[in-house]
């Protein structure tokens, strides 16, 4: 992923994402996928 000075157009550089989750009726704070990534996913992507 490019390096920039702009935040993340998914979570504005907060590295959650905040959904509703309609099954319990709640706001669900999830790490942001598109910043985000696993630590084991970037080495078995190199």
């Amino acid at each position: 992923m490019p390096t920039t000075d702009e935040p993340c157009p998914i979570c504005q550089g907060l590295g959650v994402v905040t959904y509703v989750d309609e099954e319990v009726c709640c706001q669900v704070s999830i790490p942001c996928w598109a910043c985000s990534e696993p630590d084991d996913q970037a080495n078995a992507q190199s």
